[in-house]
């Protein structure tokens, strides 16, 4: 199995972009469609998800997750937003705004977790490969309150505060039931204790 670390997933990303010339954006839309297929197979009777997405291009991952759940498998969708709606940028922009356009239901937590739902399902698209940082303030707070939900996690390419190289966990981590990861799966995935987390 190839396995890649951090900077080898971004140089995929990187190459497919200004080599064979495929939009970000298409990327965006295939990891996100895929994964919406993944969790409506896996989980075909859960029909009301939860999504939390950050700012980055994994809340866009998100983003499109949450538009094909809605049109294409007739799931119920409500979006939580972790980061500001003026931090989105580029590629989780432009899904987010397609996203608002069908009329998705999307809740800016605003550092408070008390406006969550029940629901049957939540998707973890908060923090992708990118993160090489502990993870403090909101994001831990949201983090660990997924995790005492009891219900199914799925993560969006990699579990959010788990480092891609190492397995650690960069402080709080999310402990996913299935991980859809993307190009390859991560280092950080296939050691301990990076595995238990996916």
């Amino acid at each position: 199995m190839k396995i890649a670390s951090r900077n080898e997933i971004r140089n995929i990303d990187e190459q497919s972009i200004e080599k064979l010339l495929i939009p970000g954006v298409i990327l965006m839309e295939n990891a996100g469609r895929t994964s919406a297929e993944v969790i409506s197979s896996q989980y075909p009777d859960l029909s009301n998800i939860s999504i939390f997405c950050g700012g980055g291009n994994n809340g866009g991952d998100g983003f499109v997750i949450a538009r094909h759940l809605i049109t294409t498998h007739n799931k119920a969708v409500t979006v939580y937003m972790c980061a500001e709606e003026k931090k989105i940028s580029g590629d989780a922009l432009v899904n987010f705004l397609y996203l608002k356009n069908i009329g998705c239901k999307i809740i800016k937590l605003k550092n408070d977790l008390s406006n969550f739902k029940n629901c049957d399902l939540i998707v973890d698209a908060i923090f992708g490969t990118g993160l090489d940082r502990t993870v403090k303030g909101f994001y831990s707070v949201s983090i660990e309150f997924i995790n005492n939900q009891s219900k199914p996690v799925v993560s969006v390419d990699i579990p959010s505060g788990l480092d891609a190289d190492t397995g650690r966990p960069l402080g709080n981590c999310i402990k996913a039931d299935i991980t859809v990861t993307y190009g390859l799966p991560k280092i950080g995935m296939c050691v301990f204790p990076g595995l238990n987390y996916c």
